[in-house]
């Protein structure tokens, strides 16, 4: 230590040796990153010399705790992009013939950016944690529904197995789809015919809740309308988009790990002081807390040998380690995922799990039990609802208006794409609007008018008499005029919808009659069957994925996002047909506020299907048009009044004069999957 002090002496000044915080900051640089004195100060000459303020030519001036968090995050930087070619070189000797992917995201360069380590930390109470609060809870009717019982027993509350049909047993949902790819490769109007030849018309593939009666399609017109209540404030919604900073990205990425730290360590009763760095070599266990990510950004999909953990800034200065785990331990992850360990990396290679800690739910949505409680039916169903063929055709959308009509629910959820910009189509142009005045084709209309024209005009057709319509957007809607996700609503006006139809954001928490929605269209399900991997896991993809969603606290805790992409068959060059389109700084925007909705609806191409997962309802509705043209499912959703439910066992209070009592929508709720 000595002879260092005295090399820093002579290459800096006594000024800088006499500061201790100073002092203790290179320390820090020096063992964090297993670098000389020597070699700190080559390093330190060029950062210098290439970000030296213009104002002063004094180096002493400028040697400050500030500046030398500023040449911490260089070297990590630095550290990170010789990872990211070393990788890149040995994937390109690994596959000569086909084409090398292009990193691409929905933050392009992101690979390493979440591990900036500049500026102070910013810890739990960051500013930007500000954009995280999507949820807005209003003070009006539905404003209780989100609220928690004050005593609410902190245990997660048992999942409930549905009740199936026969026909329909649940099964692991397949690994992989390429929607896009297998919608091209239909041609002509192949579509059409498959459509309208398509078998099992109406037919119920599988019931939740089989012994709660379905509600007949007897509704008379002196019902009372439904009571809705949005619980997302639609303005922060309206941000700008293809602004991301990297420095908003990867304070975001950060300020999620260090909002998780507080509540794993609280539920595994753990103190702060059994928290440490991973990345470093040390005899004794620790706790580690940090992100999912694979050990090369060269892989797409994790593997059981290849997961790493990615700590904060605060903890572990953003380095990542590779994660070991015991044969006979079972598991799952993703990149993204937000994750807690017990260990120990006693050579500095690896990190040895002994133990995979328990993240901690949202407490359910509780109400006032002095709220009047009414039948409910709910339809949902989320496109696309067109035929990808020489021309749009909307045979799938008029056959879902026409059983709305016939089924006269109380509300619909109809999620997008409703025109998607991927359609043939759209993209070849062979499409038509017809002036609704002249009734002559319109040379210029828009997307908008041709959504107008289309959509708009047959939900005009819907009886609205005690119905309300509820459009979720998707990021590939033609009308959309937001394309990225978190996804501000539909203009109502704009695209000439009636008023009884009520515009929502993508995602969006709403509340009806009491009970507590939340909706997405993005399809996380599909996304997360193309990188997660697993080991020694039992249960069902579907429920896999939606335990993953609760508790991660977020309808998308995939990161970096999906890319599709089509491969030409000559050149092998992957062209990027879509993507999830994450604007990441304003992903807090995507994430549940204060607790668990009483039902959650996340369409997805893969098998439709529906489960009680941690007492939510979740469903996922399917397409109504599948792959190549043929029908596809929505889904049904009955509730009844809690007097009117089956003899269920009821959740015992600590304290009989709480406020408010769980919802338990759970328990009352029949859900049915139904081919269109």
């Amino acid at each position: 230590m000595t002879s260092s002090l005295a090399f820093l002496e002579q290459k800096f000044g006594t000024s800088v040796v006499n500061q201790p915080d100073v002092l203790a900051e290179i320390h820090s640089i020096l063992r964090l990153f297993k670098i000389t004195v020597e070699e700190f100060y080559n390093k330190w000459e060029v950062f210098d010399m290439n970000s030296i303020p213009l104002e002063t030519n004094n180096k002493q001036d400028v040697f400050s705790i500030e500046r030398l968090k500023e040449f911490r995050g260089t070297i990590q930087k630095e550290l990170e992009q010789d990872m990211s070619a070393k990788a890149k070189r040995k994937s390109l000797v690994q596959t000569p013939v086909r084409a090398v992917r292009k990193t691409f995201g929905s933050s392009p360069g992101t690979d390493f950016l979440d591990n900036l380590l500049g500026g102070s930390s910013p810890g739990v109470n960051s500013p930007n944690l500000k954009k995280r609060a999507a949820s807005t809870i209003n003070n009006g009717s539905g404003a209780g529904n989100l609220k928690t019982p004050s005593k609410y027993i902190k245990s997660n509350l048992a999942s409930s197995p549905g009740v199936f049909l026969p026909s329909s047993p649940v099964t692991d949902l397949p690994q992989s789809t390429n929607y896009s790819q297998t919608l091209n490769k239909t041609g002509g109007n192949t579509a059409s015919t498959t459509y309208t030849n398509r078998s099992g018309k109406g037919t119920v593939l599988q019931v939740l809740n089989n012994h709660i009666p379905a509600r007949a399609s007897d509704k008379t017109e002196s019902e009372p309308a439904t009571k809705f209540s949005l619980n997302v404030d639609l303005k922060k919604y309206t941000y700008r988009t293809l602004y991301q900073k990297i420095s908003e990205v990867a304070e975001y990425l950060d300020d999620r790990i260090e909002s998780f730290i507080p509540e794993i360590l609280e539920y595994n009763k753990l103190s702060e002081d059994q928290l440490g760095n991973p990345a470093l070599s040390l005899q004794h266990e620790i706790v580690a807390i940090g992100r999912i990510v694979p050990e090369s950004p060269a892989d797409e999909r994790l593997n059981k040998n290849s997961i790493a953990l990615e700590s904060c800034r605060r903890v572990g200065a953003g380095m990542r380690v590779r994660l070991k785990f015991p044969e006979e331990m079972s598991f799952h992850f993703f990149p993204g995922q937000i994750a807690g360990f017990k260990g120990s990396n006693a050579g500095g290679d690896y990190f040895a799990v002994s133990e995979i800690l328990d993240i901690p739910l949202l407490p359910p949505a509780a109400r006032n039990p002095d709220q009047e409680e009414k039948n409910l039916q709910v339809l949902t169903a989320a496109g696309p609802y067109t035929l990808d063929v020489d021309g749009l055709d909307f045979s799938p959308l008029d056959d879902l208006i026409t059983q709305i009509s016939v089924t006269k629910p109380d509300v619909v959820i109809l999620l997008g794409p409703f025109i998607d910009v991927t359609n043939k189509a759209v993209v070849q142009g062979k499409f038509q609007v017809h002036n609704p005045a002249t009734g002559e084709i319109d040379a210029n209309a828009t997307l908008d008018d041709l959504f107008k024209s289309t959509v708009s005009a047959r939900l005009k057709k819907l009886d609205f008499t005690n119905l309300s319509v509820i459009l979720v957007p998707h990021v590939r809607d033609t009308a959309a005029g937001h394309t990225a996700f978190p996804q501000a609503p539909f203009n109502r006006r704009e695209l000439d919808l009636p008023r009884e139809v009520k515009c929502v954001s993508n995602p969006a928490t709403f509340t009806i009659n009491g009970t507590v929605f939340s909706v997405s269209s993005q399809d996380i399900l599909h996304d997360l069957t193309k990188v997660t991997t697993k080991h020694l896991v039992t249960k069902s993809f579907f429920s896999t994925c939606m335990e993953d969603i609760l508790s991660q606290r977020t309808v998308y805790p995939l990161y970096p996002g999906s890319v599709k992409v089509k491969t030409d068959d000559a050149s092998n060059e992957e062209t990027i047909v879509a993507s999830a389109g994450l604007d990441v700084p304003f992903m807090g925007l995507a994430e549940f506020q204060q607790a668990l909705p009483d039902v959650l609806i996340i369409p997805s191409i893969l098998k439709a299907t529906t489960q009680v997962i941690s007492s939510v309802v979740t469903i996922n509705p399917g397409f109504l048009v599948k792959p190549g043209g043929n029908g596809g499912q929505f889904a049904k959703i009955d509730i009844v009044p809690r007097d009117e439910k089956q003899d269920q066992p009821e959740i015992k209070k600590e304290n009989e004069n709480e406020d408010d009592e769980v919802n338990e929508v759970y328990k009352r709720a029949r859900v049915e999957i139904i081919k269109i």
